[in-house]
């Protein structure tokens, strides 16, 4: 259904499998995968390169977007999708250093052509990637602590 933008008949049938127990984890657990494969190309796709992080932000904009709108910003579809970029960014070890030039760029380049709502937007979104990243680097540092 999202691989084919079937959006009105995916909110339908997360509204329907709410009522049923395990039925929206079960959905959301195939969007999850979804999302992972979608994330995984981006990343084979660019993940050796700068432009990775606004195609993370784009994917991550879209995700948002289908939680907010068509799962009623569902608390297990948020932690679901926040789980998922996890996921996605730790696919490469390149990200935080990506993150880094993208920020910069961003800073000495970008922000004249920018409105300042459209350069906290941005910042906002970069700011996701880094939370992201961090709970990342804490969950391997309490792994490879134990």
């Amino acid at each position: 259904m999202l691989k084919n933008q079937m959006t009105d008949g995916l909110a339908r049938l997360f509204l329907f499998l709410k009522r049923i127990s395990g039925g929206a984890k079960s959905l959301l657990d195939c969007v999850s995968k979804y999302l992972r494969n979608l994330g995984r190309s981006v990343v084979s796709e660019h993940g050796d390169s700068v432009i990775l992080i606004p195609k993370v932000m784009e994917l991550r904009d879209y995700f948002d977007h289908i939680i907010q709108h068509y799962f009623d910003s569902d608390e297990l579809a948020k932690d679901m999708i926040a789980t998922d970029f996890e996921y996605i960014l730790s696919q490469t070890r390149k990200s935080p250093e990506y993150l880094s030039a993208f920020i910069d760029d961003m800073m000495r380049k970008g922000i004249r052509n920018m409105t300042k709502q459209e350069t906290d937007q941005c910042l906002d979104k970069a700011i996701a990637i880094f939370r992201a990243l961090q709970k990342k680097d804490l969950s391997n540092a309490t792994t490879s602590s134990i």
